[in-house]
């Protein structure tokens, strides 16, 4: 076996990894309402140490809302410095969406935080090496229409544009694990007409999520880093909320991030 294709093989055990903890995060923070509603997983204290994802999770309960993660992953030995390291004391009072990301930025430097500019109910939160990073390919813009699936947008569609870019689909029901990975969703064809929308816009506003479905987590973005700071250009993207059968609704306008306040 060539070492080509040792090192494509082990990228894809990799991937596969972290694409299962994704899941179990995702899976934990599905089932969190449900238990809460059953008094069996009480609610965080003010003031008490939890997850970044558990801060959001307590929100999303409070008020209502979906979120982006766009996380760097080292390439090689380099140390993980990304978001599952993160921690923060639960908020006191009333924990509105502004309090929340004004909360996010103070303590947390190394991360950008904003709302989405056609979802105001969407929060993207990233490190900030990758927005600062200009390559970055969820800035990328697309340009397509027909009828396809995810799969096809990934196969004719982004793989010619971002080659390193790999998508996953990882979504929990609610009691049991399903095998990984789930690829049917991602086969259900859809009807498109995405006209200079960034890859970040098309995941958020380009699909249609279920309404229905408990996960606050739409998508994530992990990015390789090398040991050196400089991005490999890989990125496995995670769809992380369940897709819904009916066409996908591309965003009203050009579909650009704006200035990330």
């Amino acid at each position: 076996m060539s070492s080509d294709v040792k090192y494509a093989g082990r990228q894809r055990r990799v991937a596969a990894t972290v694409a299962m903890v994704i899941y179990l995060a995702v899976w934990a923070l599905g089932s969190a309402p449900q238990a809460r509603a059953a008094e069996l997983v009480p609610p965080p204290k003010p003031g008490q140490l939890v997850w970044l994802t558990e801060y959001l999770d307590e929100v999303h309960i409070r008020r209502g809302f979906h979120y982006t993660l766009e996380d760097v992953v080292p390439h090689g030995k380099a140390p993980y410095k990304g978001l599952a390291n993160l921690r923060l004391p639960m908020a006191t009072g009333q924990l509105t969406l502004r309090r929340m990301i004004s909360s996010l930025r103070k303590r947390f430097p190394e991360l950008r935080v904003w709302r989405d500019h056609l979802n105001r109910r969407i929060v993207h939160i990233a490190m900030a090496t990758a927005t600062a990073w200009k390559q970055n390919p969820l800035n990328q813009k697309l340009s397509f229409h027909g009828t396809m699936s995810i799969e096809d947008v990934e196969s004719h569609i982004i793989q010619r544009l971002i080659p390193k870019a790999r998508f996953y689909y990882i979504t929990s029901g609610q009691h049991t694990i399903p095998y990984f990975p789930n690829l049917k969703p991602l086969r259900v064809k859809h009807r498109f007409n995405i006209k200079n929308v960034t890859l970040r816009q098309f995941l958020s506003t380009g699909l249609t999520f279920s309404k229905k479905h408990l996960n606050r987590l739409l998508w994530s973005a992990s990015l390789s880093q090398a040991p050196n700071g400089k991005f490999t250009g890989r990125v496995n993207i995670t769809i992380c909320d369940a897709l819904a059968v009916a066409h996908a609704s591309p965003p009203t306008d050009s579909g650009t991030d704006r200035a990330k306040k």
